[in-house]
C-alpha cells in the first residue's frame, strides 16, 4: 500500500497520519489521540472547577497558586501522560 497524497505540510502531524500504510499502526494513533482528547477535557475542566471554586483539589489548588513544587493531583498528573502520550502518537 502506498501513502495517499497529502495537502498538508510536510513537517506536520496531518501530513505524518496521511503517510501510515498499515491499518493497525493508524488504528493505534487514531485510539491514542482520541485518550488524549478525552484527558485534555477532563484536565481542564477539573482544573477550571478547581480555579474557580466549584471543586475541592488541595494539589491542583496549590499549582494554580504558583507553588513551584506543585504538579497537581494523580488524576491531573495521569491525564497530562495521556495528553504527552497521544501528542506524541505520529
Amino acid at each position: 500500500m502506498t501513502p495517499r497524497p497529502s495537502t498538508h505540510n510536510p513537517i506536520t502531524k496531518s501530513y505524518a497520519i496521511d503517510q501510515i500504510t498499515d491499518i493497525e499502526q493508524l488504528r493505534k494513533v487514531a485510539h491514542r489521540m482520541w485518550e488524549a482528547l478525552v484527558a485534555c477535557r477532563a484536565q481542564g475542566e477539573h482544573s477550571f472547577r478547581v480555579a474557580v471554586g466549584d471543586d475541592t483539589c488541595e494539589p491542583c489548588q496549590a499549582a494554580i497558586d504558583g507553588d513551584p513544587d506543585a504538579f497537581g493531583c494523580d488524576h491531573h498528573r495521569t491525564w497530562q501522560r495521556l495528553v504527552d502520550r497521544g501528542f506524541g502518537s505520529v
